[in-house]
């Protein structure tokens, strides 16, 4: 593969060859079963150490947000792997304005510095 390229550029070329899995069955199915799982440890404690999520009773008649895996491989210059990277992200679209979570990040941000989005383009 590659010739005529550098041993760098081949290890880059071969790297690409490695599939970032899109579930995570698809991530505990492979084999790079380890890397993934460490990598989802590091995540589930980062948000524990933050405190960016508690574990509390659902309340009777709601359904919770689901939620979902995304996997990334971080590369060096060379394209050899840096890090296994896995970010925990809710499902968005099932949430609930005032039950689920109360304003968004902007707005809190805007609102503390002072500033009052009046929902103009320019304004974001």
């Amino acid at each position: 593969m590659g010739a005529g390229l550098s041993a760098a550029h081949q290890a880059y070329a071969a790297s690409r060859e490695l599939p970032v899995p899109k579930t995570f069955k698809q991530a505990m199915a492979g084999t790079e079963k380890a890397q993934w799982e460490e990598a989802c440890q590091q995540e589930i404690a980062v948000h524990m150490e933050n405190g960016t999520w508690q574990l509390v009773e659902l309340p009777h008649g709601h359904t919770p947000v689901g939620l979902r895996w995304v996997f990334h491989i971080k590369r060096t210059a060379d394209g050899s792997i840096e890090q296994y990277k896995a970010c925990l992200v809710a499902q968005g679209f099932s949430q609930q304005p005032g039950w689920d979570y109360y304003g968004t990040l902007l707005s809190r941000m805007l609102h503390s510095a002072g500033h009052a989005p009046s929902g103009k383009k320019s304004d974001i």
